[in-house]
């Protein structure tokens, strides 16, 4: 999981929105009801909060409404792809992405339009089943390729008979 966040951050280093002027100064307190004041990446959660790059989930808590960022879970692949199509296009480009190119991505999906954007720029490909498997956590190899394709980084070069994330 730190590898993951260690990532998602070099992509908002290296995508151009903003660099990371001070951490503490996102560290007074927590957004998220499930961040304490120790957690080791509040001051990372905060910046992202504050760029509107990540927004946390809203659940029913004793029949009160919390904002939760939920830092122990195991990112999903529709999540990692809503972050990395936020980072990098403007919120018009992603609301005019309307054409839903897998099976098991319906338009009404609330990530429906930052799967299509990912798929119009090359960034995802997708299973050979034709589906996208959004709420399928994210594996270390799935996310280096879809950082590496996005921020449109060189991989190496394959050599014939190497799995398909060597490359990445």
């Amino acid at each position: 999981m730190k590898r993951l966040f260690s990532l998602l951050l070099a992509i908002g280093l290296l995508s151009g929105f903003g660099t990371f002027p001070s951490f503490h100064a996102y560290a007074e307190e927590s957004s998220f009801t499930d961040v304490w004041q120790d957690h080791e990446y509040l001051s990372d959660i905060e910046y992202l909060k504050a760029k509107n790059i990540v927004q946390g989930y809203e659940v029913d808590v004793d029949g009160e409404k919390t904002q939760q960022f939920r830092p122990d879970y195991q990112i999903n692949r529709a999540e990692l792809v809503k972050i990395i199509v936020e980072t990098l296009y403007s919120d018009e480009e992603i609301a005019n992405c309307t054409t839903v190119s897998f099976s098991d991505v319906k338009g009404e999906d609330w990530f429906a339009k930052y799967v299509c954007m990912a798929k119009l720029k090359g960034i995802v490909d997708g299973y050979p089943d034709g589906t996208f498997k959004p709420d399928q956590a994210i594996n270390f190899a799935e996310a280096a390729k879809i950082i590496t394709k996005a921020l449109q980084l060189s991989k190496k070069t394959p050599v014939s008979g190497e799995e398909w994330y060597v490359p990445f």
